[in-house]
C-alpha cells in the first residue's frame, strides 16, 4: 500500500505562505514611523509583590530561609496575604510588624497555576523586624528614551529593553504602567568601568499609558499631545538594509530639547534574535563632552540612516561608554504590534 503527500504537502506550503502574507500585510500597513528622541518617566505596578530572589535571616537562634521552606520560588507573583490582596511592600512590613511572627497564608500565581502556601516570618537580629527572606517588588520607576510613534494606532514605543529589576535582572511584571514627560536637568557623566546617567525630575501629569514591557522595550499608548513627536514619519528599516557606517541619532540630554547627533553602525548582527542587533559607535563631539557616549537614560534613542529609521540605542559598554548596542526597529515595531493585538484581544 502506498500513500500520496503530495496534497497535504501542498496544503502545508499554502499554510506557510498565507502565514507569510499575513506577516507582511501587517508589517506594510504600518511601514513608517515618527522618530522621537524625548525622554520619558516611566512607572510600572506590578499589581502583586513578585519575588525576585531568595535570601536568608539571621535570628537570634540560627539562619533560616522562611521563604524557601515555605515553597515559594524566584518569578513567584504573590496576589494575597491572609486573604486580602497583597497590596504593597510598604502594606506587607506592617503587616509583618502587627502579627508578631505569626505564620501567614500566601495565594501565589505560578506558570498560570494558583497555589496556597504557608510561612512563618523570621524576626532578624541585624534590626529586629520580621522578615520572610525573599526580595520582593511591587513597582519599578525609572527614565528612557521613546524611540518612536505610530501616529494611525497611537502607538509609542521606548528603551529597546525590558525595565528589569537591577540585582536579580528579571524583567519587571506588569499590571498598569503610565509614562510621563522628563526634563533633563543634569548628566552623570560616562567613563570607562562606571557608566553615566541622565538626571531629571519627572512631570506628575499622566501622558500615556503603558500595555507591554517586554526584553524588546516598553510600548504604549499615548494619550497627551505633549508626548507625540512633530518629526517626519520614515520608512521602517529591513534588517538587510542597515549596514556599517553613519548614522544619525535623537537624544535629549538637556531640558525638552532633542537633537541629532553623529555616531557610526561599526558592526551588523543580521541574524541576532536578542536585544543587540548591531554596535555603535559615538563621534559627535559635543555629546561626547555633554555625556562621555552612551548613559543610562539614552536607551531608546532612535538611530536613522539614509532616511530610515533602522534602531534604537540600548545597551552601552561599561569598559568604553563611546560604544554600544541597538536594536533593529524592525524588532520593534513586531513587538509593539504583537502586544498591541494580545491586549486588544
Amino acid at each position: 500500500m502506498t500513500f500520496s503527500y503530495k496534497k497535504p504537502l501542498a496544503l502545508l506550503i499554502c499554510l506557510c505562505l498565507l502565514l507569510t502574507i499575513t506577516a507582511q500585510a501587517a508589517f506594510a500597513a504600518v511601514s513608517k514611523l515618527v522618530p522621537s528622541g524625548l525622554t520619558l518617566g516611566v512607572r510600572l505596578s506590578a499589581g502583586c509583590l513578585y519575588v525576585m530572589s531568595l535570601s536568608s535571616v539571621t535570628t537570634e537562634d540560627a539562619t533560616v530561609a522562611p521563604a524557601e521552606d515555605a515553597g515559594l520560588a524566584v518569578g513567584d507573583r504573590i496576589t494575597h496575604i491572609a486573604g486580602k490582596p497583597a497590596g504593597s511592600i510598604a502594606g506587607l512590613q506592617e503587616l509583618l510588624a502587627e502579627n508578631d511572627g505569626k505564620p501567614l497564608s500566601l495565594r501565589v500565581v505560578r506558570g498560570g497555576h494558583t497555589l496556597t502556601l504557608t510561612l512563618s516570618p523570621a524576626k532578624s537580629v541585624t534590626d529586629g523586624l520580621y522578615k520572610i527572606g525573599a526580595l520582593l517588588r511591587d513597582s519599578m520607576a525609572g527614565i528612557g528614551t521613546m524611540t518612536f510613534y505610530d501616529p494611525e494606532n497611537k502607538i509609542f514605543g521606548a528603551l529597546g529593553h525590558g525595565i528589569s529589576d537591577v540585582k536579580s535582572d528579571r524583567l519587571m511584571p506588569m499590571d498598569s504602567g503610565i509614562a510621563v514627560t522628563a526634563e533633563i536637568t543634569g548628566v552623570r557623566k560616562g567613563e570607562s568601568g562606571n557608566p553615566g546617567e541622565l538626571l531629571g525630575t519627572l512631570d506628575d501629569e499622566k501622558s500615556g499609558t503603558i500595555y507591554a514591557n517586554t526584553d524588546f522595550g516598553i510600548y504604549g499608548y499615548i494619550t497627551d499631545d505633549a508626548l507625540v513627536p512633530s518629526g517626519q514619519a520614515l520608512e521602517v528599516a529591513n534588517p538587510k538594509q542597515v549596514t556599517a557606517g553613519p548614522v544619525t541619532i535623537l537624544s535629549c540630554v538637556d531640558g525638552f530639547e532633542v537633537q541629532p547627533y553623529q555616531a557610526e553602525i561599526v558592526r551588523v548582527y543580521p541574524g541576532s534574535s536578542g536585544p543587540r542587533s548591531f554596535m555603535l559607535r559615538i563621534t559627535d563631539t559635543a555629546l561626547i563632552e555633554r555625556t562621555g557616549g552612551i548613559v543610562q537614560g539614552m536607551s531608546g534613542s532612535p538611530v536613522i540612516q539614509e532616511g530610515r529609521l533602522v534602531g534604537a540605542v540600548t545597551h552601552v559598554m561599561v569598559g568604553d561608554p563611546l560604544r554600544g548596542y541597538g536594536l533593529f526597529a524592525s524588532r520593534m515595531l513586531e513587538t509593539a504590534l504583537d502586544n498591541h493585538n494580545a491586549a486588544a484581544a
